[in-house]
């Protein structure tokens, strides 16, 4: 529902040919037997099609309420109503994607999109949503470098502590606004290693394969293997101490995406994040589809030729 200069995914398509809901839960809950214990809807507007959307988490609820689900959103439709059935869900987090200030965030997402984005957020907690499952997703470029603690106050009054980081990605690699790799690594040495940005505040770095020659800076600088910590998801990270500010650096190494991470596009085909950055021609089609099953699926990203194509 919005324009963001820096979107990957593109114009939704006709729903036409998209997979229906049962297509999907029957998938889901295969992979659920097969091992997946996180699931999270992202990519395009999971709230422009609520019912559909939060139908299959409440489903993911009532097959196994273990797993962890989870929901990436631009908040800029979180109605009461939408928000009161959130509230519901067990096990479940919710990532609000905001990329700074008013006029950082809109110069990304588009004029307007901050205010709908807060209220949002408002109408989530006033719903009684825990402000601890309650994540900022920001995306980290030149101009919103510069405010970013003023930002992270403006959360902090709302109620939210906890901010997942990631570097400014673009399928255009001549982007002005991907920092480069000294700036972006020298940013979080000065502004989150050697400060602290709010006090109780909980700042989680992603260290992920979107920004391959940023990735492996950052695994040089900040990652030792010796102190890598394993959550009960199989997520490893990094704890970094600074007095009442918790920093994390979420760290997985790059073959074990074939491990722990798959994406599923919006037409049913596994894919992974980076191709669809860098291989844009296979958003339509990837490796396989999940009409052919979980275990087509495992057996498909184990191909050798497949993971030499996705450069893993």
């Amino acid at each position: 529902n919005l324009a963001c200069r820096h979107c990957y995914v593109g114009k939704m398509p006709s729903g036409d040919n998209l997979p229906s809901q049962k297509d999907w839960l029957d998938f889901i809950c295969q992979s659920i037997d097969g091992g997946a214990r996180i699931i999270s809807v992202v990519g395009r507007e999971p709230l422009l099609t609520p019912d559909r959307t939060i139908g299959i988490l409440e489903k993911i609820n009532d097959f196994d309420p273990k797993v962890k689900i989870g929901l990436v959103s631009n908040f800029t439709l979180m109605t009461p109503e939408i928000a009161a059935r959130l509230r519901k869900l067990k096990n479940f987090y919710i990532d609000a994607s905001i990329d700074g200030l008013e006029k950082e965030h809109d110069f990304l997402r588009g004029a307007g999109s901050f205010q709908k984005a807060i209220l949002g957020i408002k109408n989530l907690l006033k719903a009684g949503f825990d402000p601890k499952d309650l994540f900022v997703s920001h995306m980290i470029y030149g101009n919103n470098m510069r405010t970013f603690n003023k930002f992270c106050a403006f959360m902090v009054e709302l109620g939210i502590k906890r901010f997942s980081m990631s570097p400014y990605c673009s399928r255009d690699a001549n982007d002005s606004l991907i920092p480069n790799v000294d700036q972006y690594c020298e940013w979080i040495e000065k502004e989150l290693i050697r400060k602290t940005v709010v006090a109780g505040a909980e700042m989680y770095v992603k260290i992920d394969y979107l920004s391959p020659t940023i990735t492996k800076e950052m695994k040089k600088r900040f990652v030792r293997d010796d102190h890598l910590q394993e959550d009960m998801y199989g997520r490893l990270f990094i704890e970094v101490g600074r007095g009442n500010q918790k920093l994390f650096f979420d760290y997985m190494p790059i073959p074990a995406e074939f491990l722990y991470s798959l994406r599923i596009n919006h037409k049913g085909w596994a894919t992974f994040c980076q191709s669809m950055i860098e291989k844009p021609e296979i958003g339509g089609e990837g490796i396989v589809h999940i009409s052919e099953g979980f275990e087509a699926m495992k057996k498909a990203i184990d191909n050798p030729r497949v993971k030499n194509y996705y450069r893993f």
